[in-house]
């Protein structure tokens, strides 16, 4: 057996070298039960759980009355899935050592993991009455606890409270900002942030998620600003310039927004949705082969990113290669089966080339997904409209209508296919309904149909409607 004082001073991983060589020879040793804490440790850090049950078994035979390692052999328990065997063992230490607050953390943990939440904060809470070591952890872990039961409130005033006690610790900080955003705190956050930057001014994470709130809000210059305080202590944090990225390209400043994602690529190599940004800023700006170009990067980077599927159908429809723009279109909905963006653009492309069989099959899946695009439902009615199917044109767009009560367009466009339909009752008061909530939409009938510009009847209806203080629309239209 060898002697304590053997390992006295060897450092942590001089005493890990040795254990390896000693599992290795088959050799017999002995630590102290502070040096068996920190071997535990290690594996259990390191999620070596066949070798922390082989040191466990003999801490426990060297060192049987040891309340450090029974509650190592706890944790053990705990990281090995085996919670309930954990609990009926810490119950039992807990009769012994009834103040011993470690307990009370460590039975905390054994809730979490059996998902019994509420439980597990009480337990926590007792840890907290009993100790002054680790404040920052116990607070973290409660907070964690609330952000399961959905008490987001309560979760940031226990996030907060760990954060007085380790201002260094970035991902509370993210957390915080998360909870914030679940319960639409935003001011709230963006209040605690600057007042947390004032004290640690040079805190990249703060300014970071301060930048993400603002762009939440959203207030995308303030969050531009914040991002390059960001940059500013650390030149090389990607996502900072990523987020500026998105910040401009919601401005609408593409140029701007491509700056900032080109400088990223200095510091990482680029991600899929990266080259799938840079993509979408060149197809903004009308740079269609260099947007073609980073679509199929992202696409090539990782298959599975449907939206740059997307981005890429997009390209090939307006540079008019409608059957290619298909295929992309059809890969993104085999990846994303509910996006309804998708599916109803695969259906406008089969409008592009005839197949309005198709066409009709993928706008219907399109509204399945989702009913809140008013321009889907418009286009799904057309689809039967070209094919002069009118009672089927109206029948879509009644169905719409429950979706889109209030839209006057719809209204608009179902005077047409009542006109076309031969229901000129049902046209001209669906018409007065339109042209009462919203005259100045009117042209878009001739848009649709230009051949009612030469309609007498509708001219006459039209103009009955006119305010007295609107310019002539209908006069430009027609001229």
């Amino acid at each position: 057996m060898e002697e304590y004082s053997e390992f006295f001073d060897e450092s942590a991983s001089e005493l890990i070298e040795r254990v390896e060589s000693k599992l290795m020879s088959g050799e017999s040793f002995y630590f102290d039960s502070d040096e068996y804490e920190s071997i535990i440790d290690h594996y259990l850090i390191s999620n070596d759980l066949d070798k922390c049950k082989i040191i466990i078994q003999l801490a426990m035979e060297q060192h049987p009355n040891s309340l450090i390692i029974s509650l190592k052999r706890v944790q053990y328990l705990i990281r090995n899935n085996e919670s309930e065997r954990a609990l009926v063992l810490l119950n039992e230490i807990q009769a012994n050592e009834p103040d011993n607050s470690d307990i009370y953390r460590i039975k905390g943990e054994i809730f979490s993991q059996l998902q019994l939440n509420q439980q597990a904060i009480n337990e926590f809470k007792k840890a907290l009455e009993g100790t002054t070591d680790n404040l920052d952890e116990i607070y973290t872990s409660i907070a964690y606890e609330y952000c399961n039961l959905g008490d987001y409130e309560s979760a940031i005033l226990y996030f907060k409270k760990a954060l007085e006690f380790d201002p260094e610790n970035e991902s509370v900080l993210y957390e915080l900002t998360f909870c914030a955003e679940m319960i639409q705190k935003h001011e709230l956050i963006v209040d605690f942030l600057i007042k947390y930057i004032e004290k640690n001014p040079y805190s990249k994470s703060a300014w970071f998620n301060l930048g993400s709130i603002y762009s939440s809000i959203p207030d995308y210059e303030k969050a531009i600003d914040a991002y390059d305080f960001v940059l500013a202590i650390d030149e090389t944090f990607v996502n900072a310039y990523i987020n500026k990225g998105t910040a401009f390209t919601a401005l609408e400043k593409y140029e701007d927004a491509l700056e900032a994602y080109k400088e990223s690529l200095k510091y990482e190599t680029p991600e899929e949705m990266t080259y799938y940004f840079i993509g979408e800023c060149y197809e903004k700006l009308g740079q269609l082969e260099k947007a073609e170009d980073f679509y199929r990067k992202a696409i090539e980077s990782d298959p599975s990113v449907s939206a740059a599927r997307i981005g890429l159908g997009c390209v090939l429809s307006e540079k008019g290669h409608h059957t290619e723009a298909i295929v992309c279109f059809k890969e993104a909905v085999k990846i994303a089966k509910n996006d309804g963006e998708a599916w109803y653009l695969l259906a406008d492309e089969y409008m592009e080339i005839g197949d309005f069989a198709k066409a009709k099959e993928c706008y219907a899946k399109s509204v399945s997904c989702d009913t809140s695009n008013p321009d889907v439902w418009l286009d799904y009615s057309n689809s039967y409209a070209e094919e002069k199917n009118f009672s089927k044109a109206i029948e879509i767009l009644q169905i719409g209508f429950k979706h889109h009560a209030d839209s006057t367009d719809f209204k608009y466009r179902i005077f047409d296919y009542y006109l076309n339909n031969l229901q000129d009752d049902e046209a001209f008061a669906i018409l007065t309904e339109a042209l009462m909530e919203d005259y100045d939409s009117m042209e878009q009938i001739f848009e649709y149909s230009p051949a009612f510009q030469s309609n007498p009847a509708i001219i006459e209806f039209i103009e009955r409607f006119r305010p007295p203080k609107l310019n002539s629309l209908l006069d430009s239209s027609l001229n």
